[in-house]
């Protein structure tokens, strides 16, 4: 598999994400990562990927999403919704998707809390959260799942599903996948990423 874009997280690397922090801390490369492929999607050019929506595609391009779990589900169904051409698949180590997600809020999913911003994160540098939270906001989050038909509330200040059963999230975010003709394969493991040129594979 060739892949323009591999999103690893770079700052396991010792690079620096953000210009926010560049000079402020000394990061060297301290392991070597081997994961699953969660997602692989094809984008067109001109659509912008990244956190805060910073990096714009030159091309046609298919990126990698690494790691499982309802963040890859959400980030498949937004390439395939934002561009129904786009082939999307995601991959998944074990037996089946979103296993963690059933777990939250001791089952009743708590997916979100109403006060989301950088003053509710311990971080050396919290302005680097700035342009995260503010590229998907909880009235951004809410449309969202709203759109699947999942209604949220409120319980001292912890957002919740209405039925609050995760099971219930988990249900509704298979189902979308499973209409908008996104491939899931599980049981599927990377063993290492290599660059060859301008790819990855």
């Amino acid at each position: 598999m060739h892949l323009d874009m591999v999103r690893a997280g770079i700052i396991l690397y010792g690079l620096m994400p953000s210009s926010y922090i560049k000079g402020k801390i000394n990061l060297k490369p301290a392991l070597k990562m081997k994961t699953v492929v969660s997602m692989v999607k094809t984008i067109p050019a001109g659509t912008p990927v990244s956190y805060g929506r910073t990096f714009s595609a030159e091309k046609d391009m298919k990126i990698a999403v690494i790691g499982g779990g309802a963040s890859g589900i959400v980030s498949a169904i937004y390439a395939k919704r934002i561009n129904g051409n786009n082939s999307v698949t995601v991959f998944e180590r074990s037996d089946r998707v979103l296993k963690k997600l059933l777990a939250t809020g001791n089952g009743r999913c708590n997916l979100s809390n109403r006060s989301i911003s950088p003053e509710n994160y311990f971080s050396h540098n919290p302005e680097m959260l700035s342009p995260i939270l503010s590229a998907f906001t909880p009235d951004d989050e809410r449309q969202f799942f709203e759109s699947l038909g999942i209604m949220l509330c409120e319980e001292n200040g912890r957002i919740y599903p209405y039925s609050r059963r995760a099971n219930a999230l988990s249900d509704a975010l298979r189902l979308e996948c499973d209409h908008l003709g996104i491939k899931i394969r599980t049981g599927a493991f990377i063993k290492s990423i290599e660059k060859k040129g301008n790819y990855f594979s």
